[in-house]
């Protein structure tokens, strides 16, 4: 990767931010705001009416529930009035939206007098016969019949009672004594566990109440079904549109804002960013043609890094080409800042990482995720995401070893593959999908289906699966040792792989062989060592007999 500078007037900033743009090549480097006289640059004008509009189209794909992955975005350029056309078409969606919310608020009513009126459907007394009274008191609920009329004679507050019970609802009709309380039902009722429903104000027997207010239900639900039928059209028919409209206004919002990446001063511009050195003559060229000579255009240096914080660069500016490394001591990489070296000593304070872009074969992909939840493997290093999409599952598929349990993982793994947006979720669900492969076929060798074996013997015949037992049963505990002591030597491999890939990569950037040898061979020397003494014959009166014997 090539570091290279863009200066020039705020003149020609447009056309020089329009033409790297449209390469799609160079990396920006953000300005840290470190040099004298220089500061960020504003956005272009016309940035905030892009970035609103931008907003406006995004909020109706949200509302249409609007995706790439059910409609494709129209190809060629917007049309001279599509802002007329975005705009019709934000008032319709907004329409039926709030028509929409205001028909589920309704409808949300009606199933909470539904709740409440129900009850007394139940109990089948007519409403008007449940309140208007001023000698007894009536009280309907919910709560054991039994335990009620108990309270209700026990208490000194109520001289007569009568109850009615209609499945789980009892109403309550009480005559209170002359020294009562204004609620000697409740009063009574104290310690049962009873809910209290309130009786709804109306002249209609509860069963033709409830009849209604399901009827209305039913009315609201197909107002709700087509205004969504609506938007599923408008989704179909506008959805090619907005796509296209998002993708535009997304670059142009881009383009507006990439000043902000700049160090200007009021009337000067310097951009620095990352471009693969063989696009390097190509970048001038686009440039050139685009500006002519209004530009100053420079590849400060050509870096590469290793994973111990030490930099390598190529003094282009000057014309020597051997490589040279930071003077200054290497500090961990996960904790410290790179620090460039650049031509004739000129300072560079803008990040000065090149960029990573992981390039693996499709189908492990979505190990990718799984590499950069540990961190994303820097520039010139190597990345581990192959051996992981061929370590991790083969070890998740011998620890599980299951067929139930591998068609169940690759089921849900299909699942978050194909019903989610998200990267990091459809990446998940490519983990899953392997790991439920290689669970399904060490579940074969084993002849296990959801913990019972005889699919082996199905399988197999009478000898059984390949790999024998797990061990399971006290005939079998033999195989505990030996599944065991197999763990052991293929962890010790899987280690053996990370400590020479590391070695090869210490005498390739920065240690030599000796440093090699001190970072990652002392590793290697250790590991193998411990683990080849265990299996050895010496004190073997203090080690565990299976060992030797398994």
């Amino acid at each position: 990767m090539s570091k290279v500078s863009v200066t020039g007037s705020k003149g020609v900033m447009p056309s020089v931010i329009e033409t790297i743009h449209g390469m799609n090549l160079v990396h920006l480097s953000d300005y840290d705001g470190s040099w004298e006289g220089f500061d960020n640059g504003n956005p272009i004008e016309g940035a905030d009416d892009a970035s609103e509009k931008l907003v406006t189209v995004r909020a109706l794909e949200s509302t249409l529930g609007l995706s790439e992955t059910n409609v494709e975005a129209a190809s060629g350029p917007l049309e001279d009035d599509w802002e007329t056309r975005l705009e019709e078409i934000r008032t319709r969606v907004n329409e039926l939206d709030d028509e929409r919310g205001e028909v589920r608020e309704e409808l949300r009513q009606v199933e909470e007098k539904i709740d409440r009126v129900a009850p007394f459907a139940e109990l089948g007394i007519d409403l008007d016969l449940l309140s208007g009274y001023e000698s007894v008191d009536v009280l309907v609920g919910e709560g054991p019949t039994g335990a009620v009329e108990e309270a209700l004679a026990a208490s000194d507050d109520v001289r007569a009672f009568e109850t009615f019970t209609g499945g789980d609802v009892v109403a309550v009709v009480a005559a209170p004594t002359a020294d009562a309380g204004d609620d000697p039902i409740d009063d009574a009722l104290v310690g049962v566990e009873f809910t209290r429903h309130e009786v709804p104000e109306t002249e209609q027997s509860p069963s033709a109440y409830v009849a209604e207010l399901e009827e209305r239900q039913q009315e609201l639900e197909y107002q709700i079904e087509d205004i969504d039928a609506t938007l599923e059209e408008l989704e179909q028919a506008e959805g090619p549109f907005l796509l296209r409209v998002e993708e535009t206004l997304s670059v142009e919002v881009q383009q507006a804002e990439a000043p902000l990446q700049f160090a200007t001063s009021e009337h000067a511009f310097i951009a620095e960013g990352w471009v693969p050195s063989e696009e390097y003559d190509r970048l001038v060229a686009a440039l050139n043609d685009a500006v002519d000579d209004s530009v100053e255009i420079e590849e400060l240096e050509r870096a590469s890094y290793d994973r111990h914080g030490r930099t390598h660069t190529e003094d282009v500016h000057q014309g020597t080409q051997d490589a040279k490394e930071d003077e200054e001591e290497a500090t961990d990489a996960d904790s410290s800042q790179q620090k460039a070296v650049t031509d004739g000593g000129t300072a560079v304070t803008m990040d000065n990482r090149p960029p990573t872009i992981q390039n693996n074969p499709k189908g492990s992909k979505s190990f990718e995720t799984l590499v950069q939840a540990v961190n994303r493997p820097k520039y010139n290093e190597l990345d581990p995401t192959i051996l992981l999409w061929l370590t991790f599952p083969l070890f998740f598929g011998f620890m599980i070893s299951d067929v139930g349990y591998g068609l169940l993982y690759a089921g849900i793994g299909y699942y978050l593959y194909r019903s989610f947006d998200s990267p990091g979720i459809s990446s998940l669900g490519g983990v899953a999908i392997w790991a439920g492969i290689s669970t399904i076929i060490f579940g074969i060798l084993f002849g296990e289906f959801f913990g019972l074996h005889e699919l082996g013997y199905m399988l197999f015949g009478e000898g059984g699966p390949p790999l024998g037992d797990k061990g399971l049963s006290p005939a079998t505990a033999d195989y505990v040792n030996a599944w065991l002591i197999v763990a052991i030597a293929l962890g010790v491999l899987h280690l053996n792989v990370g400590w020479i890939l590391d070695f090869v990569e210490n005498i390739n950037h920065g240690h030599g062989l000796w440093g090699a040898i001190t970072h990652s061979g002392s590793w290697l020397l250790m590991l193998n060592g411990i683990w080849v003494w265990v299996f050895t014959p010496q004190a073997a009166d203090v080690k565990p007999d299976f060992l030797y014997t398994t």
